[in-house]
């Protein structure tokens, strides 16, 4: 469905529902979506960015009729009254830990956005998101996430784009089901001794770590953006578009600004009637605009803590033919297969919205699979290290119901688990009471076209 810039409030609830199901989506937060509006040193904006000049403004006593209202003009005045990145290190940051190494940005958490703060614990809750982008340089984000990922069993894993190494390490990354937070400008914070400084606070800073993103081979460059942006839907939430540096960013994983309308939704700019560049993407199809960011946010949250959006996940997961079965972690590799084998109209069943075990999840299971033909199985490197080191899983319980059942178990491999393993013949074939290479049909994810023309003929045989 394409995403218009002009829609009813049911079509909107239903179309954003539809958006957050999606397992291709990257989410982009901005400073400006970070804090609640009340936030103090905010100046009513709620921009966390902003936080950080008006408290070196405070310590230097510019008044408040020359403290401007935009992160460029702010930029000009603190070069002007000499506040540097040591300023404010040495002052604005003080009474944030005992020495003046050691701050503590867990203190702002109490500032940040409830909207925000809602979302981002809905979708980790939900499994609908793996990656959080960042334009903040503020750490307070990072600390809301760790809040968060610690009440559902997560680790939350952090990626800071101005480390030279951080961009690979992201891309080569295993997804293991934690949470990962990237800093695409870089993070406020630095280390001491035989170390460099390095600290994200200025333009200048920004433009640092751009420079290095420009030093990277262009080969390399385009590999690991096609992998992380361009196949995939961008929603950026509090993201400025008269910020320069948020332009760039476009530009750079985009290539070209027209790609932007290519299933993204994009948020916000503060005077859209005067932003010359929101009025060209307005024209584009298939993207939507919003200018409150926080509006925004508060729509997700209602939408995700309805029925309605409940309903959606359900609906689309119709009991018969298919059951997917894999470990938590592997959440993305399972809806991408979901996704597949619904395109090809077959019914399909996933738990993917954060179920907790108890007597009702069981049951649930346990309907599903009985009413299945075929029981599909993910096998990761997940699932090889819980059965090398002796793990009891949910998931292997699926395992056990199919047997009991008579379901017709197909599995797929995905990294590096191996069929010809012995954990594979003595851990997964013999618990699932398959004799191996005779009684199994087992494809890799690399032959995703072949598996699903087994999975096709395995249900024609059920028919008949």
């Amino acid at each position: 469905m394409p995403i218009r810039t002009s829609i009813k409030k049911d079509e909107k609830q239903l179309l954003v529902g539809n958006v957050l199901l999606d397992t291709d989506n990257i989410f982009i937060i901005g400073s400006e979506a970070i804090f609640a509006k009340d936030a103090p040193h905010t100046q009513g904006t709620g921009d966390s960015a902003f936080w950080m000049y008006n408290k070196a403004a405070d310590i230097v006593g510019i008044s408040p009729k020359e403290r401007p209202t935009n992160e460029h003009d702010w930029h000009v005045l603190l070069r002007k009254r000499s506040i540097s990145s040591d300023f404010f290190i040495t002052n604005a940051l003080h009474d944030f830990g005992e020495k003046e190494e050691e701050f503590d940005f867990g203190q702002l958490v109490q500032y940040i956005d409830p909207d925000l703060k809602a979302f981002l614990k809905n979708a980790i809750s939900y499994n609908l998101i793996d990656t959080i982008f960042t334009t903040a340089v503020d750490r307070t984000l990072e600390y809301a996430l760790k809040e968060i990922c610690e009440q559902h069993g997560k680790v939350l894993c952090i990626y800071n784009f101005k480390i030279n190494t951080a961009l690979t390490e992201y891309n080569q990354r295993k997804k293991d089901g934690n949470i990962s937070l990237v800093y695409l400008f870089g993070a406020m914070d630095y280390k001491v001794g035989e170390t460099s400084i390095e600290f994200v606070y200025s333009e200048d800073d920004a433009m640092k770590t751009i420079t290095d993103y420009l030093r990277i081979r262009e080969d390399n460059k385009k590999n690991i953006f096609e992998n992380i942006f361009y196949k995939n839907r961008i929603i950026a939430i509090g993201c400025r578009f008269e910020d320069w540096k948020f332009r760039f960013f476009w530009y750079s994983i985009r290539g070209d600004i027209d790609k932007l309308a290519n299933g993204t939704i994009a948020y916000s700019c503060e005077k859209p009637e005067e932003d010359p560049l929101y009025n060209y993407l307005k024209r584009k199809n298939g993207l939507h605009l919003e200018t409150d960011s926080r509006k925004f946010l508060r729509e997700m949250r209602e939408i995700m803590e309805g029925q309605q959006f409940l309903s959606q996940m359900r609906e689309q997961r119709t009991l018969g033919d298919i059951f997917i079965s894999y470990a938590s972690e592997d959440v993305k590799i399972a809806m991408k297969l979901f996704y597949i084998l619904k395109d090809k109209n077959f019914n399909v069943w996933i738990d993917y919205y954060g179920l907790q075990p108890n007597d009702r999840y069981t049951r649930e299971i346990e309907n599903a699979i009985k009413g299945c033909d075929i029981f599909i199985p993910i096998l990761s490197s997940q699932m090889k290290h819980d059965i090398e080191a002796k793990n009891e899983r949910y998931y292997m319980k699926e395992w056990d119901m199919a047997l009991a059942n008579g379901r017709t178990i197909a599995p797929i491999t995905v990294g590096d688990y191996s069929p010809r393993g012995e954990y594979h013949s003595s851990g997964f074939c013999k618990r699932c009471g398959l004799i191996e290479d005779e009684d199994i049909t087992i494809c890799s994810w690399k032959d995703i076209d072949r598996f699903v023309s087994v999975i096709e003929n395995l249900l024609s045989q059920e028919k008949h």
